[in-house]
């Protein structure tokens, strides 16, 4: 990685007994996205769309990755 991931501006409103929405700006998509994956809890992405697609495709290439060949 060229340079660190940095997160601005993050917030976590509750939703529900055990919902959040958790909102964040950061410098890269990798960031908050791999973030959220490593908590091991179920997730959503709403927006922006750029993250929904990176995401997306993140979870291709760890399926990928564990496929028998």
């Amino acid at each position: 990685m060229s340079e660190p991931m940095i997160f601005r501006d993050s917030a976590a409103e509750p939703t529900g007994d055990d919902t959040c929405l958790f909102s964040t700006g950061s410098n890269s998509l990798d960031g908050p996205a791999m973030w959220v994956a490593g908590l091991g809890v179920p997730f959503e992405v709403h927006d922006p769309p750029e993250l929904v697609r990176h995401v997306r495709a993140l979870g291709a290439r760890l399926t990928e990755a564990t496929t028998s060949r």
